[in-house]
């Protein structure tokens, strides 16, 4: 069973979308879903944007440097044991990154991406 706001008249409408890192005047229009059920977490973004970048083609590369979405979570309620950083760039090339909360040096998920 999926959890999450599922009755169109509920969901919330996220927006304010921005680059915290960078300062920039453009901010293309971005739409996020997210569901989740016992296993998996599903995410969805739609983006319009005129200006497209995507030369990143290695897992875990830098896809940060091209057109991308992230995706932040903590997987329960103790943030100070870090998080999980995951970014897709428009070429549907992945990083999946972990961030202690202790302050060691953060590292990449290994392992076997699945894209349903």
């Amino acid at each position: 069973m999926l959890s999450g706001i599922t009755e169109p008249g509920n969901r919330p409408k996220p927006s304010g979308f921005r680059i915290l890192w960078r300062k920039t005047a453009h901010f293309p229009e971005t739409r996020v879903k997210v569901l989740y059920d016992s296993l998996n977490i599903y995410v969805i973004f739609n983006v319009r944007d005129q200006y497209v970048r995507a030369v990143e083609k290695e897992i875990n590369g830098k896809v940060w440097m091209d057109s991308c979405v992230e995706f932040f979570f903590s997987p329960g309620a103790d943030t100070e044991r870090g998080y999980f950083n995951f970014e897709a760039n428009c070429k549907g090339v992945f990083l999946f990154g972990y961030h202690p909360g202790n302050g060691d040096t953060s590292g990449f998920v290994s392992g076997k991406i699945v894209i349903k």
